[in-house]
């Protein structure tokens, strides 16, 4: 109701000419929608929360796994722990819930993201070989 109210004068307008005027009524419009909802204490747009906790928990497990020791081995937790976060996160929201797949495609999934942590690994440890030789030493003789 009061959303009708809102907008009632901006449906009687003469419509816009030009693209300019529209998009200047376009952004009215929203932002008397965001005064609206902030009015009734509602925040348009999610933020913060129990979501930074779970953009955390990756690199929390990357860290306990120490990467400079075993970078395949943190790396495989960091994917796996992310694929299992964003499945949590995503699965518990209305909008995604219809959505999520079956339990042989879902762990399908997870064997692709565990083999693609696994090729990520290998690679970068060998890109990073590859770029230490070509580096100039510094435990030579001192210049």
């Amino acid at each position: 109701m009061a959303i009708r109210a809102v907008r009632l004068p901006f449906d009687t307008a003469v419509p816009a000419l030009s693209f300019s005027a529209r998009l200047r009524r376009a952004a009215l419009w929203g932002l008397l929608v965001s005064k609206l909802l902030g009015g009734w204490g509602v925040i348009p747009g999610r933020t913060g929360g129990v979501l930074h906790i779970f953009a955390l928990l990756p690199a929390v497990v990357m860290a306990a796994l120490d990467p400079r020791r075993r970078p395949r081995l943190a790396t495989v937790g960091y994917a796996a722990t992310l694929f299992v976060a964003v499945a949590a996160v995503l699965s518990a929201r209305p909008a995604f819930a219809p959505l999520v797949p079956g339990p042989a495609d879902t762990l399908a999934a997870f064997a692709l993201t565990l083999v693609a942590a696994v090729i990520g690994a290998t690679v970068a440890r060998r890109l990073s070989d590859f770029v230490t030789l070509l580096s100039p030493s510094d435990h030579g003789d001192p210049a």
